[in-house]
């Protein structure tokens, strides 16, 4: 299965608005991986009753996907809500989706709005990202880039992967925000330096193009590379075409980049020796062209 450390990283980041599936928060008693979906209803219902918030947000997630319950998106939200009476930030947000999408209840994006403003000032980085993309795209809303912009600052702010991509392609383009390609890079390659997959094979096109940053082939492989193993569609033959223009020692290099970020990432050391010459150990890695006698 092709799963790196960088979709981990990802999902590392948005753990915030996450279903507490694992690790049972409030009381820190982990889940029993024997434990069968009716004993969780079971024992997150006695703590919600208890008046746990985190507790509440978990058995909402259980009603919406009707895991050991009848399936029922009404009881979800008004388990939600209880739990954004407590200032659960992970409440706020799941209502803010519910009614952005219409899930479970009438699609009402002013509403959608408000429970996303108040997720984001509880601390829940996502809304302000679900924000954002609500301004930008301006689906059932009125389009206002600018506010857009914004509001990807604030989570950027705090480091928040996908607003750091985002406001950097919103500086190279231009929307909302005075163009900036020097800026937008460096957003962009801080968030594919976090572990975002996207934004990898926005790193990629950024240094093979030289947008905002001086141009860098070997650069540019890396970083295709690193998307492919990520899982972003089409990467393995973007960086099979790339690596047919450069060098072996191109592509090696490369190839060594590739494999000492996965690992720093890791947290695991891996010797020069280990990089992988005239091949790859790593996952959707193109396979260098041997050179020709002659």
């Amino acid at each position: 299965m092709r799963k790196s450390i960088v979709a981990i990283l990802f999902a590392a980041a948005v753990a915030l608005c996450a279903p507490m599936t694992v690790q049972a928060q409030g009381q820190g008693q982990q889940s029993s991986l024997s434990e069968t979906p009716e004993e969780l209803y079971a024992r997150m219902s006695k703590r919600a009753n208890d008046g746990d918030a985190a507790a509440m947000v978990e058995l909402a997630m259980l009603y919406d996907r009707g895991m050991g319950v009848k399936r029922s998106t009404k009881e979800a939200i008004a388990w939600l809500e209880k739990a954004a009476e407590k200032n659960n930030p992970q409440a706020m947000y799941f209502l803010g989706t519910f009614y952005e999408e219409g899930h479970g209840t009438s699609n009402d994006p002013e509403e959608a709005i408000e429970w996303y403003k108040k997720a984001a000032s509880a601390g829940a980085l996502p809304a302000y990202y679900r924000l954002a993309a609500m301004y930008m795209s301006g689906v059932d809303i009125d389009r206002n880039p600018k506010t857009g912009v914004e509001y990807l600052r604030k989570a950027a702010e705090k480091d928040f992967p996908p607003a750091l991509s985002d406001l950097g392609v919103a500086y190279i383009q231009g929307e909302g925000i005075a163009k900036d390609e020097k800026k937008g890079a460096s957003y962009i390659i801080k968030a594919a330096n976090a572990g975002l997959p996207d934004a990898m094979r926005l790193a990629f096109l950024v240094y093979m193009n030289g947008t905002g940053v001086a141009k860098d082939m070997v650069e540019a492989l890396k970083w295709s590379i690193l998307a492919d193993m990520g899982g972003v569609p089409g990467m393995a033959q973007a960086s099979s075409k790339v690596a047919e223009g450069m060098s072996q020692k191109q592509r090696d290099e490369a190839v060594e980049r590739a494999q000492r970020w996965a690992a720093a990432a890791s947290g695991q050391t891996v010797p020069a020796a280990a990089a992988p010459r005239g091949g790859s150990a790593l996952p959707g890695t193109p396979k260098p062209q041997q050179s020709k006698k002659k």
